[in-house]
């Protein structure tokens, strides 16, 4: 089953202490969910038209794991604790496609020789 991310971009933060507090509460409400954070903190370059914001990447086992883990009454719970202290610029949920092209091609026989 392919994995799943959320990718979440904070544009601005007036309160840390409540973000803090939503963090402290998101890392419990999504771990029974599979949750494995793989980047947060503000980036250090930022290339392009980038912006330096906040950025938070966690995976998922699945998109349907990601799904729950955010319609979760926990995780609902947390995202109270925010109020309006953060205005989030983008939160996605991405399927990871590679997963399955390699399963594919490890799974392939090779034909018969035509020698």
């Amino acid at each position: 089953m392919p994995k799943a991310y959320w990718v979440v971009t904070y544009r601005s933060v007036s309160d840390p202490q409540k973000l803090a507090a939503y963090a402290k509460l998101a890392v419990a409400a999504t771990a029974p969910f599979g949750a494995r954070f793989l980047a947060r903190g503000d980036p250090a370059v930022a290339y392009e038209q980038g912006l330096k914001e906040r950025t938070v990447i966690t995976e998922y086992p699945s998109l349907e794991k990601a799904t729950a883990s955010y319609d979760s009454p926990a995780y609902q719970e947390a995202l109270k604790a925010l109020e309006a202290t953060v205005l989030c610029a983008m939160f996605g949920l991405l399927k990871d496609r590679s997963s399955n092209t390699a399963r594919r091609a490890a799974s392939r026989r090779p034909g018969p020789s035509r020698n």
